[in-house]
């Protein structure tokens, strides 16, 4: 059996399907979502196919494309699916890729049957369950940055940045975990938001008060200051998502206060939260991926990566082929976009 449900009507349900999960990260994490929805401009729903005790999940963004502009007078509605961010993949009782791939051919019937124009899925860098998406147009998209916590951590540093390590550890910079209250969340969201603005950074990654407000009340989730001990000030910030069954932490958003001129808080927080992670049991911290600047940054914190795949497919080529035409005689700049799906492009 297949369906589809929204997620807030179906919390309790989804809850007990995450419970009893054996493929699942911390992405999947009911809680997660919830917060993650707030930061959407629509609604979460979750792709459900059972099979003899069997069970595949699937959250995904669902999109109306005709709320962009140019398809508002569209005869029927249109949609498409996005993964949450940052990361999806499938949540399952079984690890079973035979089963996942039973699960994409009920789905795509599914989005053929109801207007589904098309999809994309970030997978998890730590599953190899894209290999059953195997209707999916597949690609490498970064080889992502990890910290090995179970070694030295210092000694994976190039030895320019540990010495700023070290540096910054003799002038008594200090990394605390602070309280999640109004003022600390109000604080990082401050300084959030203006790093984003001085980097120009795209419009995914303006997350709004809420999302932090509502991801910030559970207990997976650690908050963490850089602090100058000198003159308090706060140099660096960072949000961590604690994922206990794989012993693993990731670095979810962080910022650094451009305005305290502050050197080298950034390769500090990397090295002090890796070293939290080692105190309270964790073998690994996943730092991500990003721009080529941001490689360079990260590679000189660690020599560990991992690959990170996603996935694109298009259920009805002929209607998608329709809205791009539309959209590229409207918008001729946008005609050689590398953007998918390309009416989505100026977004």
């Amino acid at each position: 059996m297949f369906r589809e449900v929204l997620l807030d009507e179906a919390m309790e349900l989804y809850q007990d399907y995450y419970d009893r999960a054996s493929v699942r990260s911390i992405y999947h994490h009911p809680q997660y979502l919830w917060a993650e929805e707030k930061a959407e401009d629509y609604k979460i729903f979750l792709y459900i196919y059972e099979k003899n005790n069997q069970y595949v999940i699937l959250p995904s963004v669902k999109k109306r494309i005709n709320d962009i502009d140019i398809f508002a007078q569209e005869e029927e509605e249109y949609y498409d699916l996005v993964t949450p961010h940052e990361y999806s993949g499938v949540l399952s009782n079984v690890s079973d890729l035979d089963l996942f791939q039973e699960f994409y051919n009920q789905l795509e019937s599914f989005c053929t049957n109801h207007n589904i124009i098309f999809q994309f899925i970030r997978f998890n860098p730590y599953s190899d369950e894209y290999k059953s998406a195997e209707k999916f147009d597949i690609k490498l998209a970064d080889r992502q940055n990890w910290v090995d916590c179970s070694t030295d951590v210092l000694g994976h540093y190039q030895k320019r940045k540990a010495r700023y390590v070290r540096a910054a550890i003799k002038n008594g910079m200090e990394c605390r975990e602070v309280e999640k209250n109004d003022k600390n969340i109000e604080c990082f969201y401050h300084f959030y938001i203006k790093a984003m603005e001085r980097l120009s950074a795209k419009k995914f990654l303006y997350f709004n008060m809420e999302y932090f407000t509502t991801l910030c009340r559970n207990d997976f989730v650690k908050l963490f200051f850089i602090i100058d001990g000198c003159s308090q000030t706060i140099l660096s910030g960072i949000i961590i998502l604690c994922d206990t069954e794989h012993k693993r932490l990731y670095h979810h958003l962080s910022f650094r206060n451009a305005e305290a001129e502050n050197l080298h808080s950034m390769e500090y927080m990397i090295y002090a939260t890796a070293e939290w992670a080692k105190a309270n049991g964790y073998e690994s911290m996943h730092l991500g991926g990003g721009s080529c600047s941001l490689h360079r940054f990260k590679d000189g914190c660690t020599d560990k990566r991992v690959e990170y795949y996603v996935g694109n497919r298009i259920y009805s080529p002929t209607k998608y082929k329709i809205l791009a035409d539309k959209f590229c005689k409207k918008y001729p700049e946008q005609k050689d976009a590398k953007f998918l799906p390309i009416y989505r492009s100026k977004e």
